[in-house]
């Protein structure tokens, strides 16, 4: 087994319950609560909580740290940067419409590491984390456009499925939202309804899905696409391209099972499919159903576990994020995955990712995350994580990636390493899953989507 820290491994034979976790989640906890992120404002008061890195080197070097500039952000619905009390206001400026010229997209600040973050702690039992968790929910809760969500605070660059669907499956990890509620089941619903309408109208060779000069990879007929570009809500100048993305299905598939679990959505129900291939041509059209897109979606994220995952995906460059994804979707609703092969293509990925060395402390932690879905064993990752406690768990590393029009951008930052560390060093009992919110109805969509 092999991990990216300086410290030896002693071969990894050590049995789970013998790894001493305590000391080092506490002192991880202790860190990340040192930094408090909830007293990040910017300029107009608005709290921004955790903000990425933004480098355009994988490994973080010359990276824009968005806290470091954040007091001189405004988050309203025109983000602008002010630095008005700054006496080098001219040069701060200059320095950022710099960067932003370089970038391809405005600098502004985001709240997709506030999502992440909900997303995979929301269930923690940890009073103080929990009370840290409902603070970053409060950066974005109200932030969607009809349901719709985007990774940074203003709606100039579009909304897309992944914030959308992890958006919403935090609320669900941290119970504020609950389908059984019918005023939460509206809400949800209203959301869920975009995601489904996100499907792709028909399947589309990769040579013949181009957008702005650049390939947008083949489009598989009724899979969730990352930005919807069907001029419904947001106009043809924010097209940015019909992607798909299989951490972004896994994550667009939360909400929609768990609302199809509780009984709120048929599969039968008809869906009708719109998108635009160019901003100005005619849109392709096509009527689809719930339970057609599901499936379509599960074989999307199977085939991609058992012949892509090795490079990651188009916007997650390390291949334990996906296998992370896939396994809370294992751990949600482990029938249906199972099923449908996912769960043993995960099993299958990690043993063979464990071969390899981890470039940095996240991609050990996010294997550590995804043998406890799997409920396996996840003794080589925790040992390896563990040994580079040394070093600091609090680090750099590129969880996300957008190839924009100039450069592949990488974010990441140390307070999003230490949050999933901190996940990686809970025992399931430190984390109850929420109760099982199946409906009878839920259930037998459940069990047909099995078959």
């Amino acid at each position: 087994m092999m991990h990216g820290c300086s410290q030896d491994d002693d071969g990894g034979g050590s049995e789970p319950n013998r790894i001493p976790l305590v000391d080092p989640r506490r002192r991880a906890v202790a860190d990340l609560l040192a930094r408090r992120v909830l007293d990040r404002r910017a300029a107009d008061g608005q709290r921004l909580g955790l903000q990425s890195q933004v480098s355009l080197e994988s490994d973080g070097t010359i990276a824009l740290d968005l806290a470091s500039i954040a007091d001189g952000l405004t988050v309203d619905e025109d983000p602008k940067v002010t630095f008005a009390a700054d006496p080098n206001r001219d040069d701060l400026l200059e320095m950022v419409r710099g960067v932003e010229r370089r970038l391809g997209f405005p600098i502004e600040p985001e709240f997709f590491s506030n999502m992440i973050f909900v997303a995979y702690l929301g269930h923690l039992a940890d009073p103080e984390l929990r009370s840290l968790a409902q603070g970053l929910l409060e950066t974005y809760r109200r932030r969607s456009m009809f349901g719709l969500y985007g990774f940074f605070a203003s709606m100039r660059f579009a909304c897309d499925i992944d914030c959308t669907g992890v958006a919403m499956w935090s609320q669900l990890a941290l119970g504020t939202l609950d389908p059984r509620r019918d005023s939460d089941a509206g809400t949800l619903a209203a959301t869920t309804a975009r995601i489904l309408k996100s499907a792709a109208v028909q399947d589309v060779a990769a040579a013949a899905n181009e957008s702005k000069g650049r390939s947008n990879g083949a489009l598989h007929r009724d899979v969730f696409k990352v930005y919807l570009d069907d001029h419904e809500i947001q106009g043809a100048l924010l097209d940015r391209g019909l992607k798909q993305d299989a951490v972004t299905v896994c994550h667009a598939l939360q909400p929609v099972l768990a609302e199809i679990a509780a009984g709120r959505r048929t599969l039968d129900e008809p869906i009708e499919l719109l998108e635009f291939d160019s901003p100005h041509g005619s849109p392709r059209r096509r009527q689809s159903d719930v339970g057609s897109i599901v499936r379509a979606n599960l074989a999307y994220v199977a085939e991609h576990l058992q012949s892509r995952w090795r490079d990651g995906t188009r916007y997650y460059p390390l291949p334990e994020a996906v296998l992370c994804a896939a396994s809370e979707l294992c751990s949600a609703f482990p029938g249906l995955l199972g099923a449908h092969g996912v769960r043993s293509a995960v099993e299958t990925a990690l043993l063979e990712q464990r071969t390899v060395q981890a470039p940095n402390v996240l991609a050990l932690a996010l294997r550590a995350i995804t043998a406890d879905n799997l409920e396996i064993d996840a003794t080589p990752d925790l040992e390896a994580l563990l040994s580079c406690e040394g070093e600091g768990f609090g680090r750099f590393a590129p969880y996300y990636r957008m190839p924009s029009a100039k450069r592949v951008v990488y974010f990441g930052s140390p307070d999003q390493t230490l949050a999933f560390v901190i996940r990686a060093l809970s025992p399931r009992s430190a984390y109850p899953r929420a109760p099982a919110l199946v409906h009878p109805a839920g259930a037998r969509a459940l069990d047909s989507l099995a078959r």
